[in-house]
């Protein structure tokens, strides 16, 4: 599946055209009438070649799918071609356990690769514990989220580290849970307030090593590399001279756009301006938000 959806990573188009469409056990008679009903909306949206786009591209579609029997278990990416991925029993769970929309549809200037390759293929979560009158557990990654209630055990220390244990733990946070050695946070949080919080820190401490960095340049400047992207920066890039590049988090993609991912096996850190002339935003203006540094 990641090689099928990381060929189509790259598509744009200029308006919201491409269609991300994932279906799970659901018989064709009910998916018929569901896309029936989306087609019929596109007649509500006002711009005109939008509107074109995306009921021509549903309806060819849906012409293939009516003259299929049964259900359907499938992931389709539809723009110019339409793309179709099987949906395995596993995948199916999936979508039962963390009750993903079915069928879910939305269309986009992207299709949405990124979101189904963390769905299905990413089993890294971070657990937040909260000891209320009962113990209960979030898992939370960029895609999933899901809760258990469990009674409060008499060891409840043991029972925490079970959850350190898990090979699929990457970082346990605790609400209420007192000397815990995991990190802390002042309250629960929703899916989206927990991962704006972990990109912050992240944010935190990228702008920390960069500041680092900045005032190492001083000692041997022949080790920091700046320039442009497409050219000084790429070239020492491609001819593997970087251990490390702190890049404008903007420039980033652009970056993945224009070199091979091989070529990027050192430490990257996207940098992002927290606020008006701290670190980050000194070194956007002045050095356009890119600096490597060599081996040696």
């Amino acid at each position: 599946m990641e090689l099928f959806i990381e060929n189509l990573k790259n598509i744009r188009e200029p308006n919201e055209t491409l269609i991300t469409i994932c279906v799970s056990k659901m018989p064709i008679v009910e998916l018929v009438e569901y896309f029936e009903n989306q087609i019929n909306k596109t007649k509500n949206i006002t711009n005109q070649k939008v509107r074109t786009i995306l009921s021509d591209r549903l309806t060819r579609w849906l012409n293939t799918i009516r003259q299929q029997t049964g259900s359907m278990d499938a992931l389709f990416f539809i723009g110019d071609e339409a793309h179709r991925f099987h949906l395995t029993p596993r995948h199916n769970e999936l979508v039962q356990e963390f009750k993903l929309y079915n069928p879910y549809y939305k269309t986009d200037f992207m299709f949405q690769a990124d979101f189904f390759q963390n769905f299905f293929c990413n089993d890294k979560f971070y657990i937040m514990i909260s000891l209320e009158k009962k113990l209960n557990i979030y898992y939370y990654n960029p895609s999933k989220e899901k809760k258990i209630v469990i009674n409060v055990p008499s060891d409840l220390q043991k029972e925490i580290e079970l959850y350190e244990k898990d090979a699929n733990t990457v970082g346990i946070y605790t609400v209420g849970v007192k000397d815990s050695k995991w990190n802390q946070l002042p309250r629960v949080m929703s899916k989206k307030e927990f991962l704006d919080y972990l990109e912050l820190q992240s944010v935190k401490k990228n702008n920390q090593e960069l500041e680092k960095r900045l005032n190492e340049m001083q000692i041997n400047p022949d080790l920091f590399v700046f320039g442009r992207l497409k050219f000084e920066m790429l070239e020492a890039i491609e001819s593997y001279q970087l251990k490390e590049l702190f890049i404008d988090e903007k420039k980033l993609e652009k970056l993945k756009m224009i070199c091979d991912a091989s070529y990027l096996n050192f430490k990257i850190f996207p940098i992002k301006s927290l606020q008006t002339n701290d670190v980050a935003d000194r070194f956007i203006k002045d050095y356009k938000g890119l600096m490597g540094i060599k081996y040696f």
